[in-house]
């Protein structure tokens, strides 16, 4: 059984003015193959620079990549948004945590309780 990388999601480069453009990436992440987001060709994997870099020439990529330029400031306040819901989230997770410890603790606590007033002898199972 051999081992299938997915291909990687093409990501957009930033350049100094904060603009998104186009940008080649490393030898090793087109070996996997890449794959555009723009919706020009959804089932098309791109495996060399060159035919990536011909795809960005499409008129459909070049629309999807003035797109993103034009909602930057949408992105950024999304981003925001999704930061402040990740630590939400985080905050959620270790108070469940500590609520599945506690609940935890009363069950042990509890079956021992059980074992001790009815003299339960506790049987390793798979040695039956």
């Amino acid at each position: 059984m051999a081992l299938s990388l997915e291909p990687e999601l093409y990501q957009v480069a930033v350049d100094e003015n904060g603009t998104y453009i186009n940008n080649i990436p490393s030898l090793n992440t087109i070996k996997n193959g890449i794959r555009c987001p723009c919706g020009s060709r959804k089932n098309q994997i791109f495996k060399t620079s060159s035919g990536l870099t011909k795809h960005f020439d499409c008129e459909k990529h070049k629309s999807w990549l003035k797109s993103l330029n034009l909602e930057r400031v949408n992105h950024y306040n999304e981003l925001i948004k999704s930061k402040e819901i990740v630590k939400q989230q985080q905050k959620q997770i270790k108070e469940l945590k500590l609520e599945l410890q506690e609940k935890d603790k009363i069950i042990i606590n509890q079956a021992k309780e059980i074992n001790i007033k009815y003299n339960v002898q506790s049987t390793n199972l798979l040695e039956l």
